[in-house]
């Protein structure tokens, strides 16, 4: 009889063992199928998030900026490597703020209220120039915010503190410049203005987005001092081989010289010699028939005196 239960209590030993080891592979087998679904997840998560980010930097490079922010909002979820991208394409989006209506927002204020938790969370000191940009454009936002009616936001501490961090910095300059000559800013002047300007272009990136913000900068002022200042603007991008759009230099003929027919001659010859002047007119008139404009006619006629004394 203890003979029959040792023999029991052995074979007994060996299920159990058994049933022991076959659990433990079965875990093993498990446990490596979960690992699989892991990593397979993981990848599929990043594959998806690297997609979204391609699709957002598309939409934004052709405009669409609502939907690429919802592209690259999702890629972030999935993935917050890509938190710069969409700091990229906040800045992106806010620099080429448009209101278009069947893309989403209404307002200026609707879309810089989308963009600035981004841009705040994105501030790092330990990196100074990525920054000094992130803070510039939280200052334009709040310019657009202004721009609505808003005398409550701060913008011109943004730009201050900006250059503060990366004393050349291309957006703080670029966009300080353009505030300090908007109507409702107390203070700026012509000069100080272009001391800004000065700098970020000699940054010598993005050039035609300072160039651009300079023409809006000038145009906003209605005194003829700053409208001669678009004269000279143009004088200087003459001189540099730099491409005036045809559009652009009608809009410069037509809102200069016939909407200040009678003061332009006397404000440009403070900032440029009349050779100057004459070679920068034929240079915006190129293309265009000055013969069948009167006012522009008139003014040619006047320069080319001017210039044979």
């Amino acid at each position: 009889m203890q003979r029959e239960k040792g023999s029991k209590k052995g074979v007994g030993g060996k299920i159990l063992k058994w049933i022991g080891i076959i659990t433990a592979g079965i875990s093993l087998v498990l446990g490596v199928r979960q690992v699989v679904s892991i990593v397979q997840d993981h990848a599929a998560r990043k594959n998806k998030a690297a997609e979204l980010r391609l699709e957002a930097q598309r939409l934004s490079s052709s405009g669409y900026y609502s939907q690429a922010w919802q592209s690259i909002s999702q890629a972030v979820q999935l993935e917050s490597e890509y938190r710069d991208a969409q700091v990229n394409i906040a800045m992106e989006w806010l620099r080429n703020a448009r209101l278009i209506s069947v893309r989403g927002e209404q307002t200026f204020t609707e879309i810089a209220e989308k963009l600035l938790p981004v841009l705040y969370r994105a501030i790092d000191t330990t990196r100074e120039a990525y920054s000094a940009a992130v803070l510039a454009h939280i200052g334009w936002a709040n310019y657009l915010i202004f721009k609505e009616g808003d005398r409550s936001v701060k913008v011109d501490e943004q730009f201050r503190n900006a250059l503060d961090l990366d004393p050349t910095n291309l957006y703080a300059h670029a966009m300080y410049g353009f505030w300090l000559l908007f109507p409702g800013h107390s203070g700026g002047s012509i000069d100080e203005a272009n001391q800004h300007f000065a700098a970020a272009l000699k940054n010598g990136k993005d050039t035609s987005y300072v160039r651009h913000l300079m023409f809006s900068a000038y145009r906003n002022a209605s005194e003829p001092e700053h409208q001669a200042q678009i004269i000279k603007l143009a004088d200087e991008m003459r001189k540099n081989h730099e491409t005036i759009e045809r559009s652009e230099r009608e809009r410069i003929l037509t809102g200069v010289y016939y909407m200040y027919r009678n003061e332009i001659m006397q404000e440009v010859g403070k900032v440029l010699s009349p050779k100057d002047h004459l070679e920068t007119f034929l240079y915006l008139s190129q293309g265009i028939d000055v013969d069948a404009k009167p006012f522009l006619k008139e003014f040619l006629t006047k320069l080319r005196k001017a210039v044979d004394g």
